[in-house]
């Protein structure tokens, strides 16, 4: 008798057995390996070719689709590869198309000689530089919340922003600007700020110690403070 099996499908799916190894239990994680245990040790065995899990929208496969809110922002001057997903598909990372909205959660990431301009509603501008990545986050009540993850880019806030201020998260430190243009830079676990006009307040996140950056000056956050 041969036995038989079913994989129920998506980049997360399990396969069910039948017959003599109904008892093992396997299952694709990410799209990247399967998981295979006996009951007594996991055996994990890579998928050579996982492109077949980033083509296709697998929410289809979700009771629920997540309904993305749209933030708004725009984009110009891109060059070269400029990537986007959002933050709930880790492998959903795809090429950014003219016109396409940029949902909050968005990570946007450049490649080597590559770059963009992001300007959100309110007029403030990322210049992203390249191999840089960053997170556009849905605003609190009274701040726009955005993340660099990694790279550099140069922000300018042509005008005060009535009544609120722009936070933007890095690795080290929280910076808040409400008028000013400066220069970000992530790398190697040391958050870089520098002032070209206006001021701005650095928080580390180690110590919570916050001081207040002038035009011209620069501040780097590491692991140990400022």
């Amino acid at each position: 008798m041969t036995d038989t099996g079913v994989f129920s499908g998506g980049p997360n799916g399990t396969i069910t057995l039948t017959g003599v190894l109904s008892s093992l239990k396997i299952k694709l994680i990410n799209g990247g390996h399967f998981e295979i245990n006996n009951g007594e040790q996991t055996v994990q065995i890579p998928v050579e070719n996982s492109e077949i899990f980033s083509k296709y929208d697998w929410d289809l496969f979700n009771q629920e689709k997540v309904e993305l809110k749209d933030s708004g922002a725009k984009f110009s001057d891109l060059s070269g590869q400029v990537r986007i997903r959002p933050d709930i598909d880790k492998r959903g990372w795809h090429n950014l198309k003219p016109g396409e909205a940029i949902p909050f959660g968005t990570h946007i990431s450049t490649g080597a000689a590559s770059s963009v301009v992001i300007i959100l509603p309110d007029g403030v501008k990322f210049f992203l530089e390249p191999n840089t990545e960053i997170v556009i986050n849905e605003p609190s009540e009274k701040t726009s919340h955005s993340q660099i993850l990694y790279g550099s880019m140069k922000v300018t806030v042509e005008k005060k922003i009535q009544d609120e201020s722009l936070e933007i998260d890095m690795d080290q430190a929280v910076i808040e600007i409400s008028g000013t243009t400066l220069l970000l830079e992530e790398m190697d676990g040391k958050s870089t700020l520098k002032v070209i006009e206006g001021t701005v307040n650095y928080k580390s996140k180690v110590d919570n110690k916050t001081i207040l950056v002038r035009t011209g000056e620069m501040v780097v956050a590491t692991k140990d403070g400022m």
